[in-house]
This record gives structure tokens, sequence and C-alpha cells, in this order.
């Protein structure tokens, strides 16, 4: 039979808020640290292999600010639901107070 309980782990819904940003922080950064190191090497190419360059550089800039976008989201509703349970609790206590 299920336990109709459900335990939150106040310090584990900080602790993924935490990480989710340093994600968030590496993932721009990564970029970042890509398009820097890259750009020296790209501005002296030319025709097909800068084309192709270009395009997938796109592509994955634009895939990693979906997965940004997606996780800010995350992070949001994760800090959200933390502010609520918190508030729950806070009640709860004052029934017994």
């Amino acid at each position: 039979m299920p336990d109709d309980h459900l335990l939150v782990r106040f310090n584990a819904l900080e602790r993924a808020s935490v990480d989710i940003g340093s994600a968030i922080h590496k993932i721009r950064s990564g970029l970042e640290n890509l398009d820097q190191d890259a750009r020296p090497l790209f501005n002296t190419w030319g025709g097909a292999a800068f084309d192709q360059y270009d395009l997938r550089q796109k592509k994955w800039t634009t895939t990693a600010n979906d997965l940004i976008m997606i996780l800010t989201d995350i992070r949001t509703k994760l800090d959200e639901s933390l502010v609520s349970y918190v508030d729950a609790e806070n009640r709860g206590r004052t029934l017994f107070s």
C-alpha cells in the first residue's frame, strides 16, 4: 500500500536550485569561451569551411540557449515550490502553537 505522506527536504530543493544555476552559468560561459577561442581561427576561413562552421555554431548556440531556457524555467518552478512548501510548513506549525 502506498504511503500517503510526502517528505520535502528544503535544503535539497535549495541545493538543486543552486546546482541548476551553476549548470546555466557553465553553459553560458562555455559558449562564450568557445566563441572567443575559435573566433581568431574562423575569422581566417572562407568558403565552405566557414559556412559549415557557422551553420553548426548557430545550431549549437540555439540548442544551448534552448537548454538554458528550460533549466531557467525548472529553477523558477523549483524555487516557487520551495516557497510554497515553506509557507505550508509555517501554516502547519501555527496549528500547534
